[in-house]
């Protein structure tokens, strides 16, 4: 059986309903009751591995008496984690912590970046590179 891989939306919602179930004192046998299947399916749905139906979702919630203020954010969420995302052949060799860098690379909406010597090479301008490669060469030569 093949399994689903992790995306952002999944792994965001699998953490919610953790903090959720656990500020609810709550187990994942009773979680999977309320839900009326196998441990596994919760434990995977935490972990990112999973997505719930949407009615499911809603009787997790309840379960776990999510404030009114989360619920429509995590139904959204839970929305985007039954997406099918796009295959990425590239990413499917990678190792597993590999794999989970592409896939936030592919969410990713800004570049945050600090380097206090180097300028990112996305942002290098001709010049820049010149300059370095001058100085290195420099530096090669006197030592």
């Amino acid at each position: 059986m093949a399994h689903s891989r992790p995306t952002i939306e999944r792994r965001q919602l699998g953490a919610e309903l953790r903090r959720l179930r656990e500020a609810a004192d709550k187990s994942q046998k009773e979680a999977a009751e309320v839900i009326e299947c196998d441990t596994t399916l919760v434990s995977r749905t935490e972990r990112g591995q999973r997505s719930l139906k949407i009615m499911e979702l809603r009787s997790l919630l309840d379960f776990y008496g999510a404030p009114a203020s989360k619920r429509e954010e995590i139904l959204e969420l839970g929305q985007a984690a039954r997406q099918r995302q796009a295959r990425r052949m590239y990413s499917d060799a990678f190792p597993g912590s590999f794999r989970r860098v592409s896939d936030h690379e592919q969410e990713a909406t800004e570049i945050y970046y600090s380097e206090s010597e180097v300028v990112p090479g996305l942002l290098q301008t001709e010049d820049y590179a010149r300059a370095l490669i001058q100085i290195a060469s420099r530096a090669l030569l006197s030592g």
